[in-house]
């Protein structure tokens, strides 16, 4: 990690160039990359957005049901409470969505 006269901080990122595969290739060689800080920032948030919107895909082809009695009692059977605070029909449809999607979700 390298700090620039105007104390920004940039780390190095070695990628190796392309070789061919047989092996009969020049010997690898390694291009050096410099990034900032700020770029390491962006990217981290853009891939943290792009998990939320996967997650909220595979959330939205979840099968939940309509009825407000059918989605308490899945609730019910999942130990999980049937009504939060100032929770409406549709914040427990959601909320049960979220927890199915878990369960379905390798960790």
């Amino acid at each position: 990690m390298d700090v620039d006269d105007d104390n920004s901080v940039s780390t190095s990122v070695m990628e190796p160039s392309a070789t061919v595969i047989d092996g009969s290739g020049p010997p690898r060689s390694t291009v050096e990359y410099e990034v900032s800080e700020q770029s390491r920032q962006t990217r981290e948030r853009q891939e943290n957005a792009m998990q939320e919107l996967l997650i909220k895909r595979r959330a939205a082809a979840l099968a939940v049901p309509t009825i407000d009695m059918a989605v308490r009692a899945r609730l019910s059977c999942l130990g999980e409470p049937i009504t939060l605070i100032g929770g409406r029909e549709m914040e427990r449809r959601d909320r049960l969505r979220m927890l199915k999607l878990a369960l379905l979700r390798p960790e």
